[in-house]
């Protein structure tokens, strides 16, 4: 996933033996290599580059990175990041800007969050406080601090900057530019974190047209909104289409024209989504192929300390769940939790993810006093972080149920379970009506199967409650013909609408979809004698 910093041309900086003194050191010496640059070509170099996107990696959100950044950096000190700019009275506010800007993307990109925040916001107030935000420094300020926010899981602060971001990326540099198929991007993305998928494949398909004509189709930006789309598809339940979407996305940044590597770090991301649409789809060993060796690469490159190997380990883990491969799967859902934990703290939502994967996993060995501690982590941060009406706290919220009642308290289980089918109700409300037919469908695949697991709960605690039955019975009465009574909604809205032109090809599209129908079940001897042509139609 990724957003609108720009790609500086920094020495990667790692930590050794030498100490924090070193470190700092090296800092000073990078940040005064671009602040000795005169104006005018340091404007140049950072008008001119490319916006970066924010990319989706499994299930968290991370920077995408031309090259990854010194994986084992220590913290600076605070007395030591305000030696970086002891000289800045000498310099004009507009470089005072950029150089502020420019260090705080350096420890983004760094992963040294904390400092990072602190650069951002004293770089956005600086260009405040001497009138500097209407130009491209500011913007770029604004939509750092909204996708650095969406990394941590900060939803409620990234919001506001991203969507700051894309009101002035459209005032600025308007509707066709990269600055702003950047911040939409970007927005796309948090709507997917927050459960809000209309909203966020309406933002992609906006994206995308834009950046294919900025960047073309063989470029990394175009490869990472394919892969970002891909992973949203994967999160609505239609496997086979963001499989054959990732495929597309790995073929742009194959070809794009600075080519990675197959063992660089930013194919790895690549690699990682698609090893999980295998898995997703089933094709369990080739994804277990691909998982393991791409953790290999990680491990000899020692960057086992960042989140991009925690997710890889979180996926894993699964996978070996599904491959029943049990005595590898706490060690590595427990080696996951410890680095989320190290870089973002419990409150995140990869931590989440975890935390619930483990609690299921305990669950299934009849470990039923550690599942409750990990599912009770899971739903309270969920609930904390993303709200109550997210689907993934929903997840969490029926994961907990299940283990109630498989443990036989039944009494414990209703609440959550009930809970749980209450919300997809409201998600069908919510979801279904700018659906196609067959998106429906697809849906109602992932949704249709926490019903059932009700029902069956219901029918087993309904020997000592029997008014589960009538619960029953109201869930099959507001489910029952969902899929028509929805087709249904939308056909009464359209023809109520008094668009003429909408209701005249609303018609035209119900007659050729009859025709098409009757032609099925012609032979094909008549479909040649009449000229038709169904893959056509």
């Amino acid at each position: 996933m990724k957003y609108l910093p720009i790609i500086l041309s920094l020495t990667a900086i790692s930590y050794c033996a030498s100490g924090q003194g070193w470190l700092e050191n090296a800092l000073k010496k990078a940040v005064k290599e671009t602040v000795t640059e005169s104006s005018e070509s340091k404007m140049a170099r950072l008008d001119s580059l490319d916006f970066q996107f924010a990319m989706s990696i499994n299930e968290g959100s991370n920077l995408f990175e031309v090259e990854q950044k010194g994986e084992t950096l220590t913290k600076v000190s605070s007395k030591g990041v305000k030696a970086l700019f002891d000289e800045e009275d000498t310099k004009k506010p507009v470089d005072v800007a950029r150089d502020t800007l420019g260090s705080a993307i350096t420890f983004y990109e760094l992963r040294q969050y904390e400092l990072a925040e602190s650069g951002f916001k004293n770089a956005k107030s600086y260009m405040e406080e001497n009138s500097l935000t209407n130009g491209l420094t500011y913007l770029r300020c604004v939509s750092s601090i909204g996708v650095m926010y969406m990394v941590q899981g900060r939803n409620e602060e990234a919001e506001n900057y991203i969507s700051e971001a894309l009101t002035k990326s459209d005032s600025v540099l308007g509707k066709k530019s990269a600055g702003y198929a950047s911040n939409l991007n970007s927005f796309a993305k948090l709507n997917q974190l927050l459960g809000k998928y209309n909203e966020a494949e309406q933002q992609f398909d906006e994206a995308l047209p834009i950046v294919q004509k900025v960047f073309g189709e063989k470029s990394m930006q175009y490869a990472i909104l394919q892969n970002n789309k891909a992973m949203l598809y994967q999160a609505m339940g239609r496997n086979a289409d963001a499989l054959a979407l990732m495929k597309k996305a790995v073929a742009s940044a194959e070809s794009a024209p600075k080519k990675v590597t197959n063992n660089s770090f930013d194919s790895r991301k690549f690699q990682l989504n698609q090893a999980l649409m295998y898995q997703l789809n089933g094709n369990l060993p080739e994804a277990e192929t691909a998982f393991t060796a791409i953790k290999k690469v990680f491990e000899s490159k020692g960057q086992v300390n960042n989140p991009e190997y925690a997710s890889l380990l979180n996926q894993l883990g699964v996978l070996y769940i599904q491959m029943n491969k049990s005595d590898q799967v706490e060690s590595l859902l427990k080696k996951s939790l410890d680095v989320y934990k190290r870089k973002f703290g419990e409150e995140n939502i990869s931590y989440a993810k975890v935390q619930n994967d483990l609690g299921n996993f305990y669950r299934m060995q009849g470990r039923f006093a550690d599942a409750e501690v990990a599912l009770k982590k899971a739903v309270d941060i969920r609930k904390n972080v993303l709200g109550e009406s997210h689907p993934d706290y929903v997840k969490s919220i029926e994961n907990l149920g299940i283990l109630y009642w498989k443990k036989g308290d039944l009494a414990a289980a209703y609440q959550p379970l009930k809970e749980a089918a209450d919300k997809s109700l409201d998600f069908i409300s919510h979801y279904f009506p700018p659906m196609s037919e067959a998106e429906k469908t697809k849906y109602w695949d992932i949704l249709h199967p926490r019903f059932q697991r009700f029902y069956n709960y219901a029918i087993e605690a309904s020997a000592t409650n029997p008014e589960l039955l009538k619960v029953i019975f109201d869930y099959q009465i507001a489910t029952k013909a969902l899929l028509l009574s929805s087709t249904n909604k939308i056909k009464k809205s359209i023809l109520q609408s008094g668009d003429k032109a909408l209701i005249a090809e609303y018609t035209s599209w119900l007659t050729q979809k009859e025709n098409l129908s009757r032609y099925y079940s012609m032979s094909k001897e008549d479909l040649l004698r009449q000229k038709i042509d169904i893959a056509e139609l």
